[in-house]
Protein backbone atom coordinates (compact mmCIF):
# COMPACT_ATOMS: atom_id res chain seq x y z
CA UNK A 1 0.00 0.00 0.00
CA UNK A 2 1.28 3.70 -0.58
CA UNK A 3 1.85 6.29 1.58
CA UNK A 4 -1.56 7.46 1.62
CA UNK A 5 -3.90 8.60 4.65
CA UNK A 6 -5.73 5.20 4.03
CA UNK A 7 -2.52 3.72 5.51
CA UNK A 8 -3.24 3.87 9.13
CA UNK A 9 -0.76 1.39 10.23
CA UNK A 10 2.17 3.84 8.31
CA UNK A 11 0.94 6.66 10.17
CA UNK A 12 0.36 5.12 13.72
CA UNK A 13 4.09 3.92 13.34
CA UNK A 14 5.37 6.69 12.14
CA UNK A 15 3.57 8.86 15.17
CA UNK A 16 4.99 6.33 17.97
CA UNK A 17 8.46 7.63 16.31
CA UNK A 18 8.21 11.08 16.56
CA UNK A 19 6.94 10.75 20.37
CA UNK A 20 9.10 12.06 23.08
CA UNK A 21 9.22 12.69 26.72
CA UNK A 22 7.79 15.94 26.59
CA UNK A 23 4.88 15.15 24.41
CA UNK A 24 1.19 16.35 26.57
CA UNK A 25 -1.82 14.72 26.38
CA UNK A 26 -4.48 15.83 24.62
CA UNK A 27 -8.12 15.65 23.26
CA UNK A 28 -8.06 15.73 19.58
CA UNK A 29 -9.77 18.95 20.35
CA UNK A 30 -6.40 20.20 21.92
CA UNK A 31 -7.58 20.16 25.85
CA UNK A 32 -4.91 18.79 27.68
CA UNK A 33 -5.51 15.48 29.57
CA UNK A 34 -4.60 15.01 33.12
CA UNK A 35 -3.16 11.75 32.77
CA UNK A 36 0.28 12.46 31.36
CA UNK A 37 0.98 8.89 30.56
CA UNK A 38 4.03 9.59 28.61
CA UNK A 39 5.56 12.59 30.27
CA UNK A 40 5.57 10.24 33.69
CA UNK A 41 7.77 7.53 31.73
CA UNK A 42 11.42 7.02 32.68
CA UNK A 43 13.85 7.42 29.32
CA UNK A 44 15.58 3.71 29.82
CA UNK A 45 12.48 2.87 29.16
CA UNK A 46 10.90 4.36 26.55
CA UNK A 47 12.47 3.17 23.28
CA UNK A 48 11.20 -0.32 24.87
CA UNK A 49 7.65 0.98 25.39
CA UNK A 50 7.84 1.96 22.31
CA UNK A 51 8.62 -1.11 20.16
CA UNK A 52 6.02 -2.36 22.40
CA UNK A 53 3.21 -0.20 20.37
CA UNK A 54 4.55 -0.69 17.32
CA UNK A 55 4.25 -4.74 17.50
CA UNK A 56 0.74 -4.13 18.98
CA UNK A 57 -0.26 -1.77 15.61
CA UNK A 58 0.99 -4.19 13.64
CA UNK A 59 -0.66 -6.93 15.26
CA UNK A 60 -4.05 -4.71 14.70
CA UNK A 61 -3.53 -3.48 11.23
CA UNK A 62 -2.79 -7.78 10.16
CA UNK A 63 -6.52 -8.95 10.15
CA UNK A 64 -8.33 -8.27 6.94
CA UNK A 65 -11.61 -6.49 8.44
CA UNK A 66 -9.73 -4.22 10.28
CA UNK A 67 -7.83 -3.19 7.01
CA UNK A 68 -11.03 -3.57 4.92
CA UNK A 69 -12.80 -0.89 7.29
CA UNK A 70 -10.08 1.45 7.50
CA UNK A 71 -11.62 4.55 6.68
CA UNK A 72 -15.22 3.64 8.27
CA UNK A 73 -15.05 5.14 11.67
CA UNK A 74 -17.79 3.48 13.22
CA UNK A 75 -16.31 0.15 11.85
CA UNK A 76 -12.73 0.76 13.01
CA UNK A 77 -13.43 1.98 16.06
CA UNK A 78 -15.58 -0.66 17.37
CA UNK A 79 -13.05 -3.13 16.36
CA UNK A 80 -10.78 -0.75 18.04
CA UNK A 81 -12.36 -0.50 21.29
CA UNK A 82 -12.90 -4.62 21.08
CA UNK A 83 -8.78 -4.83 20.67
CA UNK A 84 -8.42 -2.84 23.73
CA UNK A 85 -10.81 -4.24 25.93
CA UNK A 86 -8.84 -6.83 27.58
CA UNK A 87 -6.25 -3.85 28.88
CA UNK A 88 -8.74 -1.77 30.15
CA UNK A 89 -9.06 -0.50 33.30
CA UNK A 90 -13.00 -0.49 33.24
CA UNK A 91 -13.66 2.71 34.00
CA UNK A 92 -17.09 3.62 32.63
CA UNK A 93 -16.23 7.58 32.78
CA UNK A 94 -12.60 7.73 31.79
CA UNK A 95 -11.34 4.72 30.44
CA UNK A 96 -7.22 4.15 31.33
CA UNK A 97 -5.90 1.15 30.09
CA UNK A 98 -2.51 -1.07 31.59
CA UNK A 99 -0.11 -3.02 29.66
CA UNK A 100 2.52 -4.98 30.72
CA UNK A 101 5.33 -4.17 29.32
CA UNK A 102 8.51 -6.11 30.83
CA UNK A 103 7.86 -6.74 34.37
CA UNK A 104 5.91 -3.73 34.69
CA UNK A 105 2.86 -1.83 34.31
CA UNK A 106 2.09 0.98 32.10
CA UNK A 107 -1.39 3.05 31.99
CA UNK A 108 -2.42 5.05 28.62
CA UNK A 109 -5.18 7.38 27.79
CA UNK A 110 -7.49 6.20 25.22
CA UNK A 111 -6.48 9.47 22.41
CA UNK A 112 -2.96 8.52 22.89
CA UNK A 113 -3.31 5.12 22.10
CA UNK A 114 -6.00 6.05 19.08
CA UNK A 115 -3.22 8.31 17.73
CA UNK A 116 -0.87 5.09 17.87
CA UNK A 117 -3.04 3.25 16.04
CA UNK A 118 -3.73 5.49 13.35
CA UNK A 119 -7.05 6.78 13.81
CA UNK A 120 -8.96 10.04 14.32
CA UNK A 121 -11.30 11.63 16.88
CA UNK A 122 -14.53 9.86 15.07
CA UNK A 123 -13.03 6.36 15.51
CA UNK A 124 -12.07 7.28 19.33
CA UNK A 125 -15.55 8.09 20.05
CA UNK A 126 -16.60 4.65 18.63
CA UNK A 127 -13.69 2.62 20.56
CA UNK A 128 -14.76 4.81 23.48
CA UNK A 129 -18.82 3.19 23.11
CA UNK A 130 -17.29 0.30 23.44
CA UNK A 131 -15.28 0.56 26.64
CA UNK A 132 -18.43 2.53 28.39
CA UNK A 133 -20.87 -0.23 27.45
CA UNK A 134 -22.04 -1.73 30.86
CA UNK A 135 -22.30 -5.07 30.06
CA UNK A 136 -18.89 -5.07 28.21
CA UNK A 137 -17.60 -3.64 31.08
CA UNK A 138 -19.00 -6.24 33.52
CA UNK A 139 -17.95 -9.20 31.57
CA UNK A 140 -14.36 -7.77 30.89
CA UNK A 141 -13.82 -7.23 34.71
CA UNK A 142 -15.05 -11.27 35.56
CA UNK A 143 -12.63 -12.00 32.70
CA UNK A 144 -9.78 -9.90 34.23
CA UNK A 145 -10.43 -11.22 37.48
CA UNK A 146 -9.66 -14.68 36.52
CA UNK A 147 -6.69 -14.28 34.89
CA UNK A 148 -4.58 -12.45 37.81
CA UNK A 149 -5.23 -11.57 41.27
CA UNK A 150 -6.89 -8.14 41.06
CA UNK A 151 -6.44 -7.71 45.23
CA UNK A 152 -2.86 -6.70 44.33
CA UNK A 153 -0.91 -3.38 44.90
CA UNK A 154 -0.79 -2.96 41.06
CA UNK A 155 -4.75 -3.68 40.17
CA UNK A 156 -5.80 -1.34 42.60
CA UNK A 157 -8.28 0.53 40.22
CA UNK A 158 -9.78 -2.83 38.59
CA UNK A 159 -10.36 -4.24 42.26
CA UNK A 160 -12.25 -0.75 42.76
CA UNK A 161 -14.22 -0.90 39.05
CA UNK A 162 -14.92 -4.58 40.05
CA UNK A 163 -16.66 -4.01 43.19
CA UNK A 164 -18.59 -0.88 41.99
CA UNK A 165 -19.95 -3.43 39.69
CA UNK A 166 -20.08 -6.54 41.66
CA UNK A 167 -20.66 -6.89 45.26
CA UNK A 168 -18.63 -9.87 47.06
CA UNK A 169 -21.70 -12.98 45.87
CA UNK A 170 -20.57 -11.99 42.50
CA UNK A 171 -16.96 -14.33 42.64
CA UNK A 172 -15.16 -15.32 39.70
CA UNK A 173 -14.22 -18.56 39.77
CA UNK A 174 -9.81 -19.23 39.42
CA UNK A 175 -6.74 -20.19 41.16
CA UNK A 176 -5.88 -16.73 41.03
CA UNK A 177 -8.53 -15.54 43.09
CA UNK A 178 -8.31 -15.94 47.21
CA UNK A 179 -12.09 -15.73 47.71
CA UNK A 180 -13.30 -18.40 45.21
CA UNK A 181 -10.41 -21.20 46.42
CA UNK A 182 -11.98 -20.67 50.10
CA UNK A 183 -15.52 -21.22 48.75
CA UNK A 184 -15.27 -23.59 46.25
CA UNK A 185 -12.29 -25.48 47.75
CA UNK A 186 -12.52 -25.15 51.79
CA UNK A 187 -16.12 -24.30 51.84
CA UNK A 188 -17.95 -26.37 49.44
CA UNK A 189 -15.18 -29.00 49.80
CA UNK A 190 -15.03 -28.72 45.69
CA UNK A 191 -11.95 -27.88 43.58
CA UNK A 192 -10.91 -26.14 40.66
CA UNK A 193 -9.19 -27.43 37.73
CA UNK A 194 -7.36 -25.36 35.33
CA UNK A 195 -6.72 -27.10 32.46
CA UNK A 196 -3.82 -27.32 30.36
CA UNK A 197 -3.38 -26.93 27.02
CA UNK A 198 -3.51 -30.73 25.86
CA UNK A 199 -7.27 -31.13 27.78
CA UNK A 200 -8.25 -27.70 26.10
CA UNK A 201 -7.13 -29.17 22.44
CA UNK A 202 -9.41 -32.12 23.65
CA UNK A 203 -12.20 -29.35 24.78
CA UNK A 204 -12.50 -28.14 21.14
CA UNK A 205 -12.12 -31.42 19.90
CA UNK A 206 -15.03 -32.52 21.40
CA UNK A 207 -17.40 -29.27 21.28
CA UNK A 208 -16.32 -29.48 17.08
CA UNK A 209 -17.35 -32.86 16.42
CA UNK A 210 -19.57 -34.92 19.06
CA UNK A 211 -21.81 -31.78 19.83
CA UNK A 212 -25.37 -32.86 19.55
CA UNK A 213 -28.48 -32.29 16.93
CA UNK A 214 -30.49 -29.87 17.90
CA UNK A 215 -33.71 -31.87 17.79
CA UNK A 216 -31.87 -34.71 19.89
CA UNK A 217 -31.61 -31.92 22.91
CA UNK A 218 -34.21 -32.28 25.49
CA UNK A 219 -35.82 -29.02 27.72
CA UNK A 220 -34.35 -29.40 31.54
CA UNK A 221 -37.46 -29.75 33.43
CA UNK A 222 -38.94 -28.21 37.25
CA UNK A 223 -38.04 -24.43 36.00
CA UNK A 224 -35.63 -24.93 33.49
CA UNK A 225 -37.15 -24.51 30.33
CA UNK A 226 -34.55 -21.97 29.04
CA UNK A 227 -32.26 -24.59 29.28
CA UNK A 228 -31.86 -27.64 27.00
CA UNK A 229 -28.95 -30.79 27.07
CA UNK A 230 -28.00 -33.99 25.48
CA UNK A 231 -25.42 -36.15 25.30
CA UNK A 232 -22.18 -36.20 23.07
CA UNK A 233 -23.00 -37.49 19.47
CA UNK A 234 -21.93 -40.56 18.65
CA UNK A 235 -20.47 -41.87 21.52
CA UNK A 236 -21.56 -43.58 24.89
CA UNK A 237 -22.89 -41.98 27.42
CA UNK A 238 -20.29 -43.49 30.17
CA UNK A 239 -16.86 -42.93 29.50
CA UNK A 240 -17.26 -41.13 26.53
CA UNK A 241 -13.83 -39.96 25.63
CA UNK A 242 -11.39 -42.70 26.90
CA UNK A 243 -10.73 -44.53 23.61
CA UNK A 244 -9.76 -41.37 21.44
CA UNK A 245 -6.84 -40.18 21.60
CA UNK A 246 -7.96 -36.55 20.37
CA UNK A 247 -10.27 -36.94 23.57
CA UNK A 248 -8.34 -38.76 26.60
CA UNK A 249 -6.37 -35.96 28.02
CA UNK A 250 -9.06 -34.51 29.31
CA UNK A 251 -10.31 -37.23 31.39
CA UNK A 252 -6.66 -38.19 32.15
CA UNK A 253 -6.27 -34.46 33.62
CA UNK A 254 -9.70 -34.50 35.75
CA UNK A 255 -8.81 -37.99 36.77
CA UNK A 256 -5.67 -37.15 38.18
CA UNK A 257 -6.77 -33.56 39.70
CA UNK A 258 -9.64 -35.89 41.48
CA UNK A 259 -7.38 -37.90 43.65
CA UNK A 260 -7.16 -34.93 46.01
CA UNK A 261 -10.64 -35.12 46.73
CA UNK A 262 -11.17 -38.94 46.90
CA UNK A 263 -7.93 -40.08 47.59
CA UNK A 264 -5.78 -43.13 46.11
CA UNK A 265 -7.56 -45.86 47.54
CA UNK A 266 -10.75 -45.25 45.87
CA UNK A 267 -11.25 -47.56 42.56
CA UNK A 268 -14.33 -46.76 41.10
CA UNK A 269 -14.39 -43.34 38.71
CA UNK A 270 -16.99 -43.20 36.03
CA UNK A 271 -18.21 -40.21 34.30
CA UNK A 272 -21.07 -38.95 32.37
CA UNK A 273 -20.95 -35.92 30.13
CA UNK A 274 -23.87 -33.88 28.08
CA UNK A 275 -23.81 -30.86 26.68
CA UNK A 276 -25.82 -27.95 27.73
CA UNK A 277 -27.15 -24.91 26.36
CA UNK A 278 -28.89 -21.42 27.27
CA UNK A 279 -31.45 -19.58 25.32
CA UNK A 280 -33.11 -16.18 26.55
CA UNK A 281 -37.19 -17.09 26.45
CA UNK A 282 -39.88 -13.96 26.72
CA UNK A 283 -41.03 -16.71 29.99
CA UNK A 284 -38.52 -16.85 31.94
CA UNK A 285 -36.12 -14.02 30.90
CA UNK A 286 -32.79 -15.26 31.97
CA UNK A 287 -34.09 -16.30 35.43
CA UNK A 288 -32.20 -19.23 36.65
CA UNK A 289 -33.78 -22.35 37.42
CA UNK A 290 -35.16 -23.59 40.41
CA UNK A 291 -32.53 -24.37 43.07
CA UNK A 292 -31.65 -28.44 42.81
CA UNK A 293 -28.93 -31.12 43.64
CA UNK A 294 -28.10 -33.34 40.70
CA UNK A 295 -27.78 -36.47 43.36
CA UNK A 296 -30.16 -37.88 45.52
CA UNK A 297 -28.80 -36.84 49.04
CA UNK A 298 -29.28 -40.47 50.60
CA UNK A 299 -26.63 -41.63 47.97
CA UNK A 300 -24.13 -38.27 49.14
CA UNK A 301 -24.69 -39.80 52.86
CA UNK A 302 -24.01 -43.02 51.94
CA UNK A 303 -20.96 -42.50 50.17
CA UNK A 304 -19.39 -40.42 52.91
CA UNK A 305 -20.00 -43.15 55.62
CA UNK A 306 -18.86 -45.88 53.87
CA UNK A 307 -16.23 -44.95 51.16
CA UNK A 308 -14.71 -41.37 52.98
CA UNK A 309 -15.52 -39.71 49.58
CA UNK A 310 -18.64 -38.36 48.00
CA UNK A 311 -19.52 -38.02 44.18
CA UNK A 312 -19.56 -34.62 42.39
CA UNK A 313 -20.75 -32.82 39.76
CA UNK A 314 -18.06 -30.56 37.20
CA UNK A 315 -18.62 -27.70 34.79
CA UNK A 316 -16.39 -26.26 32.08
CA UNK A 317 -17.59 -23.65 29.58
CA UNK A 318 -17.45 -23.94 26.09
CA UNK A 319 -18.37 -20.60 25.24
CA UNK A 320 -15.49 -18.27 24.87
CA UNK A 321 -17.34 -15.76 27.68
CA UNK A 322 -17.80 -18.73 29.87
CA UNK A 323 -20.77 -19.13 31.88
CA UNK A 324 -22.35 -18.83 35.35
CA UNK A 325 -23.93 -20.82 38.13
CA UNK A 326 -25.61 -19.76 41.14
CA UNK A 327 -24.83 -21.74 44.71
CA UNK A 328 -26.11 -22.16 48.01
CA UNK A 329 -23.93 -22.97 51.21
CA UNK A 330 -26.57 -24.58 53.17
CA UNK A 331 -25.56 -24.13 56.95
CA UNK A 332 -23.02 -21.50 56.25
CA UNK A 333 -24.15 -18.46 56.81
CA UNK A 334 -23.23 -15.51 54.17
CA UNK A 335 -19.55 -13.99 54.81
CA UNK A 336 -20.70 -10.35 54.83
CA UNK A 337 -24.03 -9.54 56.86
CA UNK A 338 -26.11 -6.42 57.88
CA UNK A 339 -26.88 -5.53 61.19
CA UNK A 340 -30.71 -6.33 60.21
CA UNK A 341 -29.43 -9.82 58.57
CA UNK A 342 -27.63 -10.97 61.57
CA UNK A 343 -30.83 -10.35 63.91
CA UNK A 344 -32.84 -12.44 61.50
CA UNK A 345 -30.52 -15.27 61.94
CA UNK A 346 -30.11 -15.03 65.73
CA UNK A 347 -34.13 -15.04 65.62
CA UNK A 348 -33.94 -18.46 63.54
CA UNK A 349 -31.53 -19.97 65.76
CA UNK A 350 -33.40 -19.58 68.72
CA UNK A 351 -35.85 -21.44 66.92
CA UNK A 352 -33.36 -23.99 65.81
CA UNK A 353 -33.48 -23.22 62.16
CA UNK A 354 -30.26 -22.72 60.09
CA UNK A 355 -28.99 -19.51 59.33
CA UNK A 356 -29.91 -18.13 56.48
CA UNK A 357 -27.12 -20.14 53.44
CA UNK A 358 -24.87 -17.78 51.87
CA UNK A 359 -25.65 -17.82 48.24
CA UNK A 360 -22.64 -17.09 45.56
CA UNK A 361 -22.95 -16.48 42.27
CA UNK A 362 -19.97 -18.24 40.36
CA UNK A 363 -18.85 -17.43 36.84
CA UNK A 364 -16.25 -19.62 35.08
CA UNK A 365 -14.27 -18.71 32.50
CA UNK A 366 -13.27 -20.88 29.49
CA UNK A 367 -10.23 -23.48 30.05
CA UNK A 368 -11.08 -23.72 34.13
CA UNK A 369 -13.11 -26.52 35.26
CA UNK A 370 -15.18 -26.39 38.45
CA UNK A 371 -15.50 -29.53 40.68
CA UNK A 372 -18.98 -29.15 43.09
CA UNK A 373 -20.19 -32.30 45.67
CA UNK A 374 -23.36 -33.97 43.99
CA UNK A 375 -25.57 -32.41 46.47
CA UNK A 376 -24.33 -28.68 46.32
CA UNK A 377 -27.61 -26.62 45.94
CA UNK A 378 -27.23 -24.93 42.96
CA UNK A 379 -28.76 -23.18 39.70
CA UNK A 380 -27.81 -22.04 36.32
CA UNK A 381 -29.26 -20.96 32.68
CA UNK A 382 -28.09 -17.66 32.47
CA UNK A 383 -27.37 -15.83 29.78
CA UNK A 384 -24.73 -13.28 28.50
CA UNK A 385 -21.61 -12.44 26.15
CA UNK A 386 -22.11 -13.08 22.84
CA UNK A 387 -24.42 -15.48 21.10
CA UNK A 388 -23.54 -18.29 18.99
CA UNK A 389 -25.75 -19.63 15.69
CA UNK A 390 -26.02 -23.79 17.16
CA UNK A 391 -23.68 -25.84 14.97
CA UNK A 392 -26.19 -28.55 13.81
CA UNK A 393 -29.62 -25.86 13.59
CA UNK A 394 -29.79 -22.74 11.37
CA UNK A 395 -31.32 -19.44 13.23
CA UNK A 396 -31.22 -20.83 16.78
CA UNK A 397 -29.07 -19.00 19.02
CA UNK A 398 -27.29 -20.50 22.43
CA UNK A 399 -24.99 -18.57 24.82
CA UNK A 400 -22.97 -20.07 27.51
CA UNK A 401 -23.05 -23.64 26.58
CA UNK A 402 -20.86 -26.08 28.52
CA UNK A 403 -19.88 -29.92 29.02
CA UNK A 404 -21.94 -30.99 32.55
CA UNK A 405 -20.15 -33.91 34.40
CA UNK A 406 -21.22 -36.48 36.51
CA UNK A 407 -18.50 -37.68 38.37
CA UNK A 408 -19.21 -41.27 40.34
CA UNK A 409 -17.41 -42.73 43.11
CA UNK A 410 -20.06 -45.68 43.77
CA UNK A 411 -22.28 -48.05 41.48
CA UNK A 412 -25.07 -46.31 43.69
CA UNK A 413 -24.16 -42.85 42.12
CA UNK A 414 -23.90 -44.10 38.66
CA UNK A 415 -27.58 -45.55 38.99
CA UNK A 416 -28.94 -42.10 40.78
CA UNK A 417 -27.39 -40.59 37.31
CA UNK A 418 -28.89 -42.31 35.07
CA UNK A 419 -32.23 -41.27 36.65
CA UNK A 420 -34.21 -37.98 35.15
CA UNK A 421 -35.06 -36.45 38.17
CA UNK A 422 -33.10 -33.61 40.16
CA UNK A 423 -33.63 -33.16 43.86
CA UNK A 424 -35.69 -29.79 43.80
CA UNK A 425 -35.56 -27.79 46.39
CA UNK A 426 -39.59 -27.46 47.08
CA UNK A 427 -41.41 -26.04 50.13
CA UNK A 428 -41.98 -29.65 51.39
CA UNK A 429 -38.01 -30.11 51.79
CA UNK A 430 -36.73 -26.66 53.53
CA UNK A 431 -39.11 -25.13 56.07
CA UNK A 432 -37.84 -21.67 54.64
CA UNK A 433 -37.47 -22.33 50.76
CA UNK A 434 -37.71 -18.28 50.22
CA UNK A 435 -33.94 -18.56 51.18
CA UNK A 436 -33.33 -20.62 47.62
CA UNK A 437 -34.28 -18.58 45.59
CA UNK A 438 -31.78 -15.96 43.76
CA UNK A 439 -30.96 -12.32 45.63
CA UNK A 440 -33.10 -9.80 44.09
CA UNK A 441 -30.30 -7.45 44.90
CA UNK A 442 -27.21 -9.59 43.12
CA UNK A 443 -29.99 -10.22 40.49
CA UNK A 444 -30.44 -6.77 39.90
CA UNK A 445 -26.66 -5.74 39.69
CA UNK A 446 -26.36 -8.38 37.39
CA UNK A 447 -29.10 -7.19 34.46
CA UNK A 448 -27.74 -3.67 34.34
CA UNK A 449 -23.71 -4.89 33.96
CA UNK A 450 -23.86 -8.62 32.78
CA UNK A 451 -26.95 -10.37 32.03
CA UNK A 452 -29.26 -10.23 28.88
CA UNK A 453 -32.83 -9.45 28.54
CA UNK A 454 -34.98 -11.18 25.77
CA UNK A 455 -36.49 -8.43 23.37
CA UNK A 456 -39.86 -9.69 23.98
CA UNK A 457 -39.84 -9.81 27.65
CA UNK A 458 -42.49 -7.60 29.88
CA UNK A 459 -41.88 -7.05 32.91
CA UNK A 460 -44.76 -8.00 35.49
CA UNK A 461 -46.46 -5.53 37.39
CA UNK A 462 -45.96 -4.94 40.89
CA UNK A 463 -48.72 -4.75 43.59
CA UNK A 464 -48.54 -1.43 45.45
CA UNK A 465 -48.11 -2.33 49.33
CA UNK A 466 -50.69 0.21 50.83
CA UNK A 467 -49.76 1.92 53.59
CA UNK A 468 -51.11 1.86 57.15
CA UNK A 469 -51.98 4.96 57.51
CA UNK A 470 -54.40 4.58 53.68
CA UNK A 471 -55.70 0.96 55.28
CA UNK A 472 -56.85 3.30 58.84
CA UNK A 473 -58.29 5.79 56.47
CA UNK A 474 -60.16 3.44 54.27
CA UNK A 475 -61.71 1.82 57.67
CA UNK A 476 -62.87 5.03 58.86
CA UNK A 477 -64.36 5.99 55.69
CA UNK A 478 -66.38 2.52 55.54
CA UNK A 479 -67.56 3.18 58.98
CA UNK A 480 -68.78 6.59 58.33
CA UNK A 481 -70.71 5.48 55.67
CA UNK A 482 -71.81 2.41 57.66
CA UNK A 483 -73.08 5.08 60.30
CA UNK A 484 -74.95 7.27 57.62
CA UNK A 485 -76.56 4.03 56.33
CA UNK A 486 -78.06 2.91 59.77
CA UNK A 487 -79.76 6.42 60.62
CA UNK A 488 -80.88 7.22 57.21
CA UNK A 489 -82.77 3.69 58.22
CA UNK A 490 -83.66 4.41 61.57
CA UNK A 491 -85.18 8.22 60.48
CA UNK A 492 -87.38 5.75 57.42
CA UNK A 493 -88.52 3.34 60.24
CA UNK A 494 -89.59 6.28 62.35
CA UNK A 495 -91.54 7.85 59.72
Amino acid sequence: MGRTSGDKCKLGKEWIDKLDLSYVCRTFHGQILVCNCICKLLHEEFVTIKEYFKNLVDVFWLEDYHLANRTKPEEIGTCLGHFLLPSCTLNSQRPEFQFKIGEKYYTFCLPTLTKMFGLNQKSCTFARNVLTNKHAIGLNLLKIATQVNIKNDQFEIIFGNFRDVFGHQVVPVSPCNPQSVTLVETKLKGLIIQLDDDAQIALEYINRNHCPLYKKLDPVSHGGENIRFGPPKGLEQWQSFDKHPAMKKLPEQIKESMKCLWGLQNKVFKYKPSFIFSELTAERDNIPQKAHMDYDPNVMKWERENLQCYSCIGITPLHPDGCMIVVWTEGIRKKFRTTEEIEFDEKRSKKKINPKPGQYFLYIPKGTMLILPGDTIHAGGFCFGSRLEYPSAKNIQFQNHRLHFFFCCSEEAVTNANGKKNTIIADNTRICYDDFKPDDTVMQDLFENLLDRHSNFVFPEKKKKTSKKTVMKKNMNRKRVAKKLLNSKKKKSKK
